[in-house]
């Protein structure tokens, strides 16, 4: 099962930082744009179930989600916030006072005739099992609130208690994970925040764990061997001369399409990029043309396409072909991009110097 967390949009209560529990508030105009940013950042992504909290903050927020989609929603109060009991209205600080009186830690501390973040995950557990159940081969959106959020990482993804604050959403953060039936979970995205895909949340470290969520699916040999393609191919972009961070962070998923289609692989990784980030045409040229044939349109493809084959004769790269036995294989590789390359003398000189070092 596919699982789409997406955060309620800024309330009226947020920006006042009151505990809003189960009390009523509607979403603020920079929430409605929140909204629409995640919709419109969502909507090339094949939903077939939307499933809101049924208080007024969500459910706005599903409304216009689903704008893209289309769909009946299900409104449940097995989504809702945790209620604050006493503290529902007051401020956090004054909650935050309480927790640190009691002596608890924040997730162990019951608010009078509230509940507690232990109790919201068994909640989220509870619902997890109907969801596999009845949506397995589904990709199921919730729009809920941030605590519910964060227990279903603590649970699913094994997030420790004291790194909480590092994973709270903000206001219409979306995560994606992937669920399968005995409840092990694959982690997609995390809290994206800025809608714009490489240009979001998209940075080295969070494509470098897209990648290695999705290369999973091939031989050990193979992950190797693409996880130290596209680390040399981020050195050679850099001994390039780029500094488009974008760019460097695409190095890492460019060859996604391996997981589907080996000869196709250019296609089919494009295609699945696109359906999870917004790719500007620069990007696109860089996914579908970084071959040693193919003939970009941007000045970046052409860089991408140059890093593509350099990153081949880094020496970890010609560690790993050795290892293999494949010498022979790295040297026609050489000839093959000598010829390829020509048109670039500083390509070809950079080339040489990994070749022979």
């Amino acid at each position: 099962m596919k699982l789409v967390l997406v955060r309620h949009g800024e309330s009226e209560h947020n920006i006042k930082e009151i505990m809003q529990g189960h009390i009523p508030s509607e979403l603020t105009k920079n929430g409605i744009t929140q909204a629409k940013k995640a919709r419109d950042f969502l909507k090339n992504e094949k939903i077939d179930v939307i499933i809101s909290s049924d208080l007024q903050r969500a459910k706005q927020t599903a409304e216009i989600l689903n704008e893209a989609h289309k769909l009946n929603i299900i409104y449940t109060k097995i989504l809702r916030e945790r209620t604050f009991g006493v503290f529902e209205g007051k401020t956090k600080h004054v909650l935050l006072k309480a927790v640190k009186d009691s002596g608890l830690k924040y997730h162990e501390f019951t608010p009078e005739g509230g509940e507690s973040c232990l109790e919201i995950r068994e909640r989220m557990i509870n619902f997890l099992d109907e969801l596999l159940r009845d949506y397995y081969e589904k990709t199921v959106l919730l729009v809920t609130h941030g605590g519910n959020i964060i227990e279903f990482l603590v649970y699913l993804i094994k997030f420790s208690r004291k790194d909480y604050p590092k994973y709270i959403p903000d206001n219409c953060d979306i995560t994606i994970l992937n669920v399968e039936k005995d409840k092990k979970a694959e982690l997609i995205l995390l809290n994206n925040k800025d809608f714009n895909s490489f240009k979001m949340e998209m940075k080295t470290k969070i494509a470098e764990e897209f990648a290695k969520n999705k290369f999973i699916k091939l031989d050990v040999l193979e992950r190797r061997f693409n996880y130290l393609h596209s680390k040399c191919m981020i050195k050679a972009l850099e001994e390039l001369g780029v500094k488009n961070k974008n760019i460097l962070a695409l190095a890492w998923v460019h060859d996604i399409g391996k997981i589907e289609d080996e000869k196709e692989h250019a296609k089919k990784g494009l295609k699945l990029l696109k359906g999870y980030f917004n790719l500007d045409e620069e990007e696109i040229d860089c996914v579908l043309n970084h071959g040693s044939s193919a003939q970009p349109k941007t000045e970046i493809g052409r860089m991408f396409r140059y890093a593509d084959g350099l990153s081949m004769f880094y020496p970890e790269m010609k560690e790993l072909f050795v290892e293999s036995g494949e010498e022979e294989q790295l040297r026609k590789m050489f000839e093959k991009y000598k010829k390829a390359y020509a048109d670039n003398k500083r390509v070809i000189e950079i080339l040489e110097k990994l070749y022979i070092s």
